[in-house]
């Protein structure tokens, strides 16, 4: 029934699932380490003491953050009972201290004292989980959401995503940051009917997932407000605008602001490029390969070698980790593709 595991430094037992799916009780996802990674690296340098693992499944999260980061407390909760189970024999084999709970979690995060780190990490949508993390964390404490319905966050179901998130998605090239924007969007609406003001901090995107780090503070959201904008869209030559234009189809809203506190990512090295283009505040990025499709360019260069032409020319640009041909750049699309003729 269950086969031993190791991720870093940690052996721990996991359900032998050959394919993850919701049905089932507890998974173990591997696809997610570099998730998990990335949290241990936020607690380490954000130091949050009482710290709560929603969803634990096998208590991998847990664990390492037991092992890995200085906590007071860690509230490892799930509502299946075999979770817990199994959390509770993966922390005694790791000579770990958790507190475990098995409780739904709307009515754990409204019984418990405040948290100064919650991590939200459902499989699908973390909608309905926001409001009560909210209700919850301290001030200035750490929300980390996790979203994996990213067929709806693509674009790929717009009606669904209407539904959950409220905002018109867009299906194009970088549509994978704009994921990760409407879930700040909609995470920073409901912040606001508490009073609440969600701060993206940190933002990383895989394969599979789109997580979202937020600091929480209690102050009213029209700041955050402003940062909330339609996207104005022209799919035939890729040109878009916060302002209405012609031939152009609406989207949104979007979160337009920052997506990294600089403070965090200037000595961050676990995502490759992910440093360097958190140093470019812009929306957006741009694919070359599918530019080049779109616009049957034969442009051979060299991302890199672009890249160089666009500083030399007095333009920001960088890499991205949200697209392997991708580009974050202060560049407007018809220079760019000038560069690329």
């Amino acid at each position: 029934m269950f086969k031993l595991e190791t991720e870093n430094s940690i052996k721990f037992y996991s359900p032998k699932n050959e394919v993850i799916t919701k049905s089932l009780p507890v998974f173990y996802n591997k696809e997610m380490k570099l998730a998990r990674d990335v949290t241990t690296y936020i607690i380490n340098q954000l130091k949050p003491s009482r710290i709560l693992d929603s969803m634990c499944a096998t208590g991998i999260r847990s664990i390492r953050i037991a092992k890995e980061c200085n906590v007071k407390e860690i509230v490892a909760n799930d509502i299946n009972p075999l979770a817990i189970k199994l959390t509770k024999k993966n922390a005694k084999l790791n000579k770990v201290s958790l507190s475990l709970s098995n409780k739904n979690l709307n009515i754990l995060l409204y019984e418990e004292k405040p948290f100064d780190y919650i991590d939200i990490d459902p499989f699908g949508s973390p909608v309905i989980f926001i409001e009560p993390a909210i209700s919850n964390i301290k001030n200035n404490g750490i929300l980390a959401i996790t979203a994996t319905d990213l067929g709806p966050l693509y674009g790929r179901h717009p009606s669904t995503c209407r539904r959950r998130y409220n905002c018109i998605p867009l299906n194009n090239y970088f549509r994978k940051e704009l994921a990760a924007r409407i879930l700040i969007y909609r995470s920073q609406i409901i912040a606001s009917s508490h009073d609440k003001s969600l701060i993206p901090v940190f933002v990383d995107a895989g394969q599979y997932y789109i997580r979202v780090y937020f600091k929480c503070t209690k102050s009213k959201s029209n700041k955050v407000f402003k940062q909330h904008k339609h996207l104005f869209y022209n799919s035939k030559n890729l040109e878009y605008s916060f302002d209405y234009f012609p031939e152009s189809t609406v989207h949104g809203p979007f979160y337009i602001g920052s997506l990294w506190d600089k403070s965090l990512t200037q000595n961050f090295n676990l995502i490759k490029y992910l440093k360097d283009e958190s140093t470019l505040d812009v929306f957006g990025y741009y694919d070359i390969h599918k530019i080049c499709k779109k616009f049957k360019l034969s442009s051979k260069i060299k991302i890199s070698t672009l890249i160089d032409n666009l500083k030399s020319s007095g333009y920001k640009a960088s890499r991205t980790h949200f697209s392997p041909q991708g580009i974050r750049s202060n560049i407007e699309i018809k220079e760019l593709i000038n560069h690329l003729t």
